[in-house]
């Protein structure tokens, strides 16, 4: 559980699901007061930024090699046993699958109280877990394209 006291000594732990044009900055920025573990999908983005490299360049190299974050590309850290290491879950990614070992660890660490924070794109994640799309309130279906007009 999150408390100011928790806050104040820097003890509560973060995992990041998506390290893209978004996520890695509020990694890196998260982990100026919680310890963070980032995931992503891709092998070689992670290999870059435990270099300290951000190829996207939202996050300055100096900055980056500063951050407080510990980097994995696999999807099967997100089990029970890990995620119970974690006061909290941000997902910001767009991975379309999620398999039912994970499923259950997520659900099994929102039922635990823990804090789950889906950011925009989480509510495109998992589209094969009706749990999941009922935990983050819907579904993405489409950006659309339109044209309006206004008076000011």
């Amino acid at each position: 559980m999150v408390t100011i006291e928790s806050l104040l000594s820097k003890t509560d732990r973060i995992a990041v699901v998506g390290l893209g044009y978004v996520g890695l900055p509020l990694a890196v920025h998260l982990s100026k007061i919680f310890d963070i573990t980032g995931f992503d999908l891709k092998s070689e983005r992670i290999k870059e930024l435990m270099k300290g490299y951000d190829r996207t360049l939202e996050v300055p190299d100096q900055e980056l090699k500063q951050a407080n974050i510990t980097y994995t590309d696999n999807p099967d850290d997100l089990n029970t046993d890990n995620l119970d290491k974690y006061d909290a879950l941000m997902i910001y990614a767009n991975h379309e699958q999620i398999s039912p070992e994970q499923e259950s660890a997520l659900l099994s660490f929102v039922d635990k109280g823990r804090g789950f924070i889906p950011v925009h794109c989480a509510s495109f994640c998992f589209q094969n877990s009706p749990k999941y799309i009922e935990l983050v309130g819907g579904q993405f279906m489409k950006h659309g394209t339109d044209s309006f007009t206004t008076s000011i």
